[in-house]
């Protein structure tokens, strides 16, 4: 496979699968209440799919290392059942034990294929001399170009062919993996003398983005209800959130430059702060002039702080270990610390309100900025 073709193959995959992310995000929590589901109901049903974060990367990353599976097949296979499952949502809706489940197989597969493609593409790009922010910031632009169409087109009853169109994207994310079959499998050494995914730094790592991704929980579930409830369309919805993905796409695209010159640590604690002001602000914000601000703040609260966190974690593991050590990541931020955050913020919109929810991550945020103000160790100096 030429360079320029294993470079197209990353980016193809990043797009579609955050393609999918620009639905799941703005739109998946409308979609739940068009069926007139309840706030505690649905901080569950999308906590679902954070709980299936928890399992499905590091569960991967095994198979992947361990059986030295071909990553084309499992991540174009895992791909095509996500989509069946997407398909009946519909019909299930009124028996909520199959839609959950439905969701739950979903989300397992579709989260799960995230972490091997990661550590792969880091491969990719140091091979050609690259950066992983410059291939990732494509999944970036598949969720702006997704969730912008669907901000022009899903209103009210044609809100219930989102999953429809999730799948669609699924079966093109299954296409777009298959130029994966030429890239070399995982393979696992036990002779390999650097650190392995559990170890102190890791765990340090792994602690900080379950806070960051725990702080989220309340705008990932409830941001998009928020904005519908204070009276702004949907295209609006999707303006919101497309700014915050332009600030990340930006910033990833020089991201390789600043962030090789900063340590770990002071990144960490810059991005919590930043994330404790801008779950402050959204809760006392209603002009779209300051929602369009804190929008801005994604690009460190997700964008610096996701690619530090990445790349960090493929330098402290051996590369025989780097697709389990991202699973580990993912499970712990992405699974049990977006979980965690859904579930605290569906229980405070239930009982209190929303801006309940967003001063808890405020507080959160909070708590990572103070846990993160100095290094660990002198290993922890810098990201690179």
């Amino acid at each position: 496979m030429t360079a320029s073709r294993t470079l197209h193959t990353a980016r193809l995959f990043y797009f579609f699968y955050f393609a999918v992310m620009g639905l799941v995000l703005p739109f998946f929590p409308v979609y739940l209440a068009s069926l007139q589901m309840e706030a505690f109901t649905i901080g569950l049903i999308i906590a679902l799919i954070s709980a299936a974060r928890i399992f499905a990367p590091p569960l991967f990353g095994y198979w992947l290392e361990q059986r030295q599976y071909n990553p084309a097949i499992i991540l174009c296979l895992s791909s095509l059942v996500a989509a069946m499952a997407l398909l009946p949502l519909n019909s299930a809706a009124t028996y909520l034990p199959v839609f959950a489940l439905l969701v739950l197989l979903f989300a397992l597969l579709w989260s799960g294929i995230l972490a091997p493609a990661d550590s792969l593409t880091i491969r990719i790009a140091e091979a050609n001399h690259t950066h992983y922010s410059r291939i990732r910031l494509w999944g970036s632009v598949g969720f702006i170009v997704s969730s912008l169409l669907a901000g022009s087109y899903l209103a009210g009853e044609r809100m219930l062919i989102l999953p429809w169109i999730m799948a669609g994207l699924m079966i093109a994310l299954a296409i777009s993996s298959v130029t994966f079959q030429r890239m070399p499998v995982f393979t696992h050494h036990p002779s390999d003398d650097a650190p392995l995914p559990h170890s102190r730094e890791t765990h340090r790592l792994m602690l900080a983005g379950l806070l960051m991704q725990c702080s989220h929980g309340a705008y990932y579930a409830f941001f998009s209800l928020y904005l519908i409830h204070i009276g702004y369309q949907a295209q609006w919805v999707s303006l919101f959130w497309v700014v915050s993905v332009v600030a990340e796409i930006i910033l990833m695209a020089w991201a390789g430059h600043w962030l090789q010159r900063c340590s770990l640590a002071l990144c960490l604690h810059i991005c919590f702060v930043l994330a404790a002001v801008r779950w402050l602000g959204i809760a006392y914000s209603e002009a779209w002039w300051w929602l369009l601000l804190w929008q801005l703040f994604h690009a460190a609260t997700f964008g610096a702080f996701h690619i530090s966190s990445i790349t960090a974690m493929n330098r402290m593991v051996a590369p025989s270990r780097q697709a389990s050590a991202q699973g580990w990541l993912g499970a712990m931020t992405f699974g049990l610390g977006g979980m965690s955050g859904v579930m605290l913020a569906g229980w405070l919109v239930q009982v209190i309100d929303i801006r309940a929810a967003l001063l808890s991550s405020s507080i959160i945020a909070l708590l990572g900025a103070w846990l993160y103000r100095q290094p660990a160790s002198k290993a922890d100096t810098h990201i690179f």
